[in-house]
């Protein structure tokens, strides 16, 4: 748990420099976050059924 956390931790900074980027180009900020919560419902959807074989293995779920 603890790697996730640094994990995370780690790369919150890459997306505040990407985002900090996007909304200065004067791009729609709707459209910024429409694209990103749609990138990450994806990019959840398909680490799933990899999560749960994880968890599964090691007996937490």
């Amino acid at each position: 748990m603890s790697t996730l956390f640094t994990l995370n931790t780690s790369i919150m900074p890459i997306g505040t420099i990407v985002f900090t980027y996007l909304f200065q180009k004067e791009i729609n900020g709707g459209l910024i976050f429409v694209f990103g919560g749609v990138s990450l419902l994806i990019y959840t959807m398909i680490m799933l059924p990899r999560i749960y074989r994880i968890l599964k293995k090691e007996h937490i779920y």
